[in-house]
């Protein structure tokens, strides 16, 4: 629960914009989650995937929060064919998320195509995880407003966010 906890914290911190205080959130996030269970623990969440990849994820949707794209891209795209096969779900917040990466990058068209496939998957699977990832990118893509594909991803997501 202790690394759960500590992982939404370095989410929070990267959000308002405090990298240290992420980084060292994060750091204990992974502590706290590389532990071995007890008995009375709860498998929560990612506590059953510890491992390098899952710090990969952590760490690039910090970079992301914090504005970044350029190298979260080249971390988060290989990693989605594995999680596709493994998880609908992680895969569907991972195209979200690479969103607003490649918004962020400046790469408007791969940004579109991205939140398209995110929202094509949230509507079948339900997942509010990817819409709020999604809805996060917004002021990003509005720079882009004038283009089609933007647009037509603007149509699908404001109703969302009127919604949140």
């Amino acid at each position: 629960m202790k690394g759960l906890a500590e992982k939404q914290m370095a989410f929070g911190y990267a959000l308002v914009g405090d990298e240290n205080a992420s980084l060292r959130a994060l750091d204990r996030a992974m502590t706290y989650l590389a532990m071995p269970l007890r008995d009375s623990d709860d498998l929560l969440g990612q506590r059953s995937v510890v491992h390098d990849d899952l710090f990969a994820i952590f760490r690039a949707t910090c970079d992301i929060y914090l504005g970044r794209g350029d190298r979260v891209v080249p971390i988060l795209r290989p990693r989605l064919t594995s999680l596709s096969s493994s998880s609908a779900r992680t895969a569907t917040i991972t195209h979200a998320k690479l969103a607003r990466a490649y918004a962020n990058a400046g790469q408007p068209e791969e940004a579109a195509r991205e939140a398209l496939t995110a929202l094509d998957a949230s509507e079948q699977l339900g997942s509010l995880s990817a819409r709020s990832e999604l809805r996060r990118a917004l002021p990003v893509l509005h720079r882009w407003r004038r283009r089609d594909d933007i647009r037509a991803v603007l149509r699908r997501l404001t109703p969302i966010a009127r919604d949140a």
